[in-house]
């Protein structure tokens, strides 16, 4: 079940400059990582004692692509010395080329621009902890080195907002069937205890050409040409199959690395274009430092965000007469869609209710509230959400109305006649 998903899009804002012998220049926007939202906390764990999760959490809904890491690569490493070995490279299905010619700033580029939107592959855990790091500090000049890991140790680090997921967080986004804590999981990531069917390329593209809700790219079927050579890797998303969660190819294109330490090991989880299966508990314990094989990507998991309320209003002014209660209709919004509570205050004075509308008595308005007709008094309204976030209303006021002179003079007239009218009945 999906809670909610706020900032579930990360923007990556560069460009990516797009400069391969034989294409010219062009330029594309690199695009977002989308995230979605894993909720259930609490679930009970499958009977291989994986996926049990005691909290909220975000997962990419895709793999990170070619052209999301091309832009990370030119942030971070500008001049393309490649310092931090961040840059592997390698024949047509790993989609990046280094271009020393280039202007600094962009010699990184996509080796086709259809390459764009196929997963990164070949990448170590290092360099995408480092990933994660950069999304940490805001990327652009973000550092690589401090955030989410330290670069010591390689270990999450307390606040860590996004990250590689473990285990337990990979495996509950794959396969859990959402909905409560005991859910139970599928089979396959398609949310099918069937194995899914193998993808087919549209061959001009490198999209799925039979998209469904039980297709994935494994079994070394999968395969196109573009200019820049022949590769097996499908654009993401392009199956049509997600798990109960939002989340694609987890079960095929790119192997997908997890924290899992085993050892000196790091484990990568689901299936790839090569893999003969994309079974549940397919995995691979590599060592985290190596150059590993073009289908070994990764996608971004992180912490669920709050967006704090962004509105209220007490509904105000009020203008009260004698003997009137005073009903309140406020309101208030917040981003998340959370469930928010409404702190009233009357000339200084808490309100005995925590919701949008309410009433206070008029017996009540003189002798608890001290309010004099006549004169306005403050009504101030703060909205508070689950996380403890809030927004304060603009003031207003709440006013007992005096009648004017001459209307209490009609009225004393009228009154009075009224009191002629009964003596005279009585004394008939």
């Amino acid at each position: 079940m999906v809670t909610k998903n706020w900032k579930s899009v990360i923007t990556i804002s560069a460009l990516v400059v797009v400069l391969t012998a034989g294409f010219g220049a062009s330029t594309a926007l690199s695009g977002t990582i989308d995230m979605v939202t894993v909720g259930d906390p609490g679930n009970t764990a499958d009977s291989n004692g994986y996926g049990a999760v005691a909290y909220t959490y975000r997962m990419g809904k895709y793999e990170v692509t070619n052209a999301q890491f091309c832009e990370f690569l030119n942030t971070v490493d500008p001049t393309g010395t490649n310092t931090l070995a961040l840059y592997v490279g390698g024949d047509a299905r790993y989609g990046i080329n280094q271009v020393l010619t280039n202007p600094v700033g962009s010699r990184y580029v996509l080796k086709d621009p259809l390459f764009g939107n196929k997963p990164i592959g070949r990448e170590n855990f290092y360099s995408e902890a480092r990933f994660c790091n950069w999304l940490q500090n805001g990327q652009g000049s973000g550092s690589t080195e401090t955030g989410a890991y330290d670069t010591t140790t390689w270990t999450r680090q307390p606040g860590a907002t996004f990250f590689v997921p473990n285990r337990d967080e990979w495996y509950k986004a794959a396969y859990y069937k959402g909905g409560g804590t005991n859910a139970g999981y599928w089979l396959y990531t398609t949310q099918s205890n069937t194995a899914p069917t193998n993808a087919t390329a549209n061959t001009a593209n490198g999209d799925v050409s039979n998209p469904g809700p039980n297709v994935a790219n494994y079994g070394n079927v999968f395969s196109w040409t573009c200019p820049a050579g022949t590769t097996a890797f499908s654009s993401v998303g392009t199956c049509g199959a997600p798990s109960a969660y939002g989340t694609y190819d987890q079960g095929g294109d790119v192997l997908e690395w997890t924290e899992q330490l085993t050892g000196s090991q790091r484990t990568a989880r689901g299936g790839s274009y090569k893999a003969g299966t994309p079974a549940s508990s397919y995995s691979f314990n590599l060592n985290q430092w190596s150059t590993v094989n073009y289908d070994f990507g990764f996608r971004v998991a992180g912490l669920l965000l709050n967006a704090p309320p962004n509105a209220a209003s007490t509904g105000g002014p009020y203008t009260l007469f004698e003997n009137m209660d005073l009903v309140l209709s406020g309101s208030g919004s917040d981003p998340d869609n959370d469930l928010l509570v409404f702190l009233w205050k009357l000339n200084g004075h808490d309100l005995p209710f925590t919701t949008a509308g309410g009433t206070v008595p008029w017996g009540d308005l003189l002798p608890m509230y001290g309010m004099v007709p006549g004169t306005p008094y403050a009504l101030e309204l703060t909205v508070r959400d689950p996380s403890g976030e809030t927004f304060q209303a603009q003031p207003s006021t709440v006013t007992i109305e005096v009648p004017e002179p001459a209307t209490m003079i009609l009225l004393a007239t009228g009154l009075l006649g009224l009191l002629r009218q009964a003596r005279r009945r009585l004394g008939a």
